[in-house]
């Protein structure tokens, strides 16, 4: 009897196990079909939207290395829907699945996530196809990160004078106090036409520190000039003021209310001057340190120079404080004029305290005599200064005429005389950026912007490249960095960053240059200029600054007829002589030795325009190069393309039915 009741304990105990097992097997079958379906629809999905992919505009592709196809929300996800169920129909007997829904939740545009999309594309292309080691060379040469040594050294005192512009920048601000540029031809004090010249006043009260200015050698601005002469004209203002106050209470009221906006500017002026005084201080103190450091490491480094070669380059170098009218005497002067206009601003914002006073109340008249008696403290007669210098003009046909004219109408004409110039446009409504549907914003990185430079050197033509009938503007480059719609503003605009970047090393060379400082002191003297230190100085500064400009516009014609300029002058690729300069000729002989020589070791149209499109704002050319590529795609293939429709990636969901009426979700991503 318990024989058999154990057995049959047995029996159960097998039976449960058994089943155990069953269900053990039937989980594991029964997720391996999930992992299968899983498997199938992922596999049927990657297939589907490879597909949907391979349709990318080969045209785009082949001219510009984009891929981008072009589609919707709805037409990706009917084309989806297609494929996934033709994919699926050849596994639905062993996965037994079916299609429920597609859906795109994103699609990005090629011009989406603030153009980092189609510039990934673009760095991506140009990694492979454009030499990029070229380019650092040509860039960092311009800003000056890997310079070689030229000519014995004399690199040296370029690395001084050209880094960033600082050595002139330093001659414009310690003669002008950075206030304004005080060779333009005209007036240009702000308080009313020949304000200076006319007022008898001003002149009477300044004609006795002529023999100080010429001693002292200072330097004053327009600006801090007619803060002198505004502060003095008060004098007689304040006399009006008491006398109406006295005889007309509302014609006070009305004339204090222009006083107190007149009070106002001159603050504000005197803010300005204090704040430029300043900054001038602060580069005449860093050109004296630069100036020693140059002069340090070019002793250290004596070894390495001919003798001849050496003292040379240390007298060129020592030359820097007659140029730049630099002595410790100035800079002591200046920084006293910086104190005496800080104790006036404390006068004039005390005198301002009066606008807490109404004309009416009590106390007010006294309150303001109290504080207008103040002014009479004013110390600006012991800085001597020369009002002759707010003008410096030219007469008939002076050079100053003739360059200004030059500037304003010829040099567009000069530049490119001799050459079939394009005159296409193009309308705006062609721009993507026009479209209002697009802002880009690039990564500020120094490799990822040379290779965007490149590409654009490479895809895109510009003035130097044979005519291209099939373009929608011939000048490429030169819209990507200025986004005019015709070829010709294009160009002119290049034409006169061109002639300005180029003015900039013409004039160190010839502050370098001996022989050509003294033609230009030989000039100015024979024009009468030498009799007075400052205004002398002046004319020498402007006629060096002309000369430099006139070379420019040699060296901008010279690269639009596919010629080379180098990056630096030397006597052999100097081609514009001061005769030539003053009677406006700028023809120049190339067919010398010395000049076929100088030009083949130069920088073409193109390498330029690689420093321009380097200096341009990374965002402003990603647009602008989104804007070409659809204006170049209309006029040469489709006339309906639009670069706001061609699509470069998506996120797609997908709700699967498995056996049981069980659901499953998955969501896919791609882009190229």
């Amino acid at each position: 009897m318990r024989s058999r009741s154990f057995k049959g304990f047995i029996s159960i105990y097998l039976s449960l196990l058994f089943c155990v097992i069953t269900g053990m097997v039937c989980s594991l079958l029964n997720m391996t079909r999930k992992n299968v379906s899983i498997a199938i629809m992922d596999m049927s999905a990657d297939e589907a939207l490879i597909s949907c992919y391979s349709y990318f505009d080969r045209d785009l592709f082949d001219e510009y290395g984009i891929l981008a196809v072009k589609t919707d929300k709805y037409k990706l996800s009917m084309d989806m829907e297609e494929l996934i169920d033709e994919n699926l129909s050849y596994q639905r007997d062993l996965a037994k699945l079916d299609l429920k829904d597609v859906s795109v939740d994103t699609i990005y545009h090629i011009k989406d996530m603030d153009g980092a999309l189609f510039e990934r594309q673009v760095i991506d292309t140009a990694k492979y196809s454009v030499p990029v080691d070229t380019a650092k060379k040509v860039v960092d040469m311009f800003l000056g990160k890997k310079k070689d040594r030229i000519d014995e050294g004399i690199e040296k005192l370029k690395a001084f004078v050209d880094k960033e512009g600082e050595f002139e920048e330093a001659l414009y601000e310690l003669i002008g106090l950075v206030d304004g540029p005080l060779v333009k031809g005209k007036d240009i004090v702000d308080f009313g036409e020949g304000y200076v010249d006319n007022n008898e006043y001003f002149v009477k009260r300044f004609a006795k520190n002529r023999s100080q200015y010429k001693t002292l050698n200072i330097n004053y601005s327009p600006v801090y000039v007619a803060i002198v002469d505004k502060i003095y004209a008060y004098d007689e203002k304040i006399k009006h003021m008491m006398d109406i106050y006295e005889s007309d209470s509302a014609g006070f009221v009305k004339e204090y209310d222009v006083f107190k906006k007149e009070l106002e500017q001159c603050v504000d002026l005197h803010k300005k001057a204090i704040a430029s005084a300043e900054k001038a201080l602060r580069i005449s103190k860093e050109l004296d340190r630069k100036k020693e450091e140059t002069l340090s490491q070019l002793e250290s480094e004596r070894g390495k120079f001919e003798e001849k070669s050496y003292k040379a380059l240390k007298e060129r170098i020592e030359r820097i404080d007659n140029m730049a009218n630099i002595d410790k005497n100035e800079i002591v002067d200046v920084a006293k004029m910086i104190d005496g206009l800080k104790k006036n601003l404390e006068v004039l914002e005390e005198v301002r305290n009066i606008y807490e006073y109404k004309p009416y109340e009590e106390g007010f008249i006294d309150n303001f005599k109290e504080s207008i008696g103040k002014l009479s403290n004013y110390g600006f007669v012991d800085i001597g200064f020369d009002y002759t210098r707010v003008h410096v003009y030219g007469g008939n046909n002076s050079i100053l005429d003739m360059i200004g004219s030059l500037v304003t109408d010829g040099v567009y004409d000069v530049v490119t005389h001799g050459l079939t110039i394009s005159g296409k446009e193009v309308s705006s409504d062609y721009k993507v950026s026009y479209r209002g549907d697009t802002k880009c914003k690039g990564v500020e990185k120094y490799e990822r912007i040379l290779l965007f430079d490149e590409y654009v050197l490479g895809k895109f033509s510009c003035a130097t490249d044979p005519y291209r009938a099939e373009n929608s503007l011939d000048y490429g480059i030169e819209y990507i960095l200025y986004g005019q719609n015709s070829d010709r503003k294009n160009l002119k605009k290049v034409i006169n960053d061109l002639i300005l970047m180029r003015q900039g090393f013409n004039m160190t060379y010839i502050f370098t240059n001996p022989k050509m400082m003294e033609e230009v002191s030989t000039f100015v003297a024979s024009m009468g200029g030498g009799s007075n230190i400052v205004i002398g100085g002046i004319a020498e500064l402007t006629l060096i600054s002309l000369w430099a400009y006139g070379e420019s516009v040699v060296d901008v014609r010279d690269m639009l007829h596919k010629k080379k300029v180098p990056l630096y002058k030397d006597e052999s690729s100097w081609k514009l002589s001061l005769e030539g300069l003053v009677s406006g000729n700028f023809d120049t002989d190339d067919e010398t030795d010395e000049a076929k020589e100088a030009l083949e070791h130069g920088f073409d149209y193109r390498d330029y325009l690689r420093i321009l499109l380097y200096m341009e704002d990374y965002g402003q050319k990603n647009i602008a190069t989104v804007n070409l590529i659809e204006m170049c795609m209309k006029a040469s293939h489709d006339k309906t393309f639009s670069m706001s429709d061609m699509v470069v990636g998506s996120d797609i969901s997908i709700v699967y039915m498995l056996p049981h009426d069980e659901s499953f979700d998955r969501t896919y991503s791609y882009s190229y």
